[in-house]
């Protein structure tokens, strides 16, 4: 009987969980903190930022499946790293998402928030590079704009792509 009722609790604390959209996941301990640090050392050295803001672009470039070197490129070429970057034309944060963007393609998002940010920027490349097929495309229409990019002929000319694909800095 008590084994019954444990697994009747069991199965509702899941369902629960599952309806409240938490997945289970163990605590993590010092030795997958250790890891992920280790796995974001480099990628801090390289561009000279700190590992949590590198370990931030790791989660949110995996997350999406956008390859690790764009995610890093893509963010030194749009804000230098800086997440109170702000442009001339609004675009907001590390990965200079417009707001007009942000509401239409990342509802609910805080794009002042680092990691609302990171996610929906990636999130928006990966769209582009689903519709165009190519990283050098998909780079060039998160810059210009898709309508921009449906009816250029000359985007393999563009310094922005060979910066954020091909590093070329």
């Amino acid at each position: 009987m008590a084994d019954g009722m444990l697994r009747s609790l069991f199965v509702l604390i899941v369902l629960t969980c599952v309806v409240w959209g938490h997945a289970f996941a163990p605590p993590v301990g010092a030795a997958q903190r250790h890891a992920a640090m280790q796995e974001a050392a480099p990628f801090a050295r390289r561009y000279r930022i700190r590992i949590p803001l590198a370990q931030e672009i790791l989660h949110a470039a995996d997350l999406n499946r956008v390859p690790r070197a764009i995610a890093f490129r893509l963010v030194r070429v749009e804000s230098y790293f800086d997440s109170t970057a702000v442009s001339p034309t609004g675009a907001i944060g590390l990965t200079q998402v417009l707001p007009s963007t942000g509401k239409h393609n990342c509802p609910g998002k805080n794009l002042r928030e680092v990691r609302d940010n990171l996610e929906c920027g990636f999130s928006y490349i990966k769209l582009m590079h689903r519709r165009y097929g190519d990283w050098f495309v998909a780079a060039a229409a998160y810059n210009l704009g898709p309508a921009v990019a449906d009816t250029s002929k000359t985007l393999n000319d563009l310094k922005y792509s060979h910066m954020v694909i091909a590093g070329a800095f």
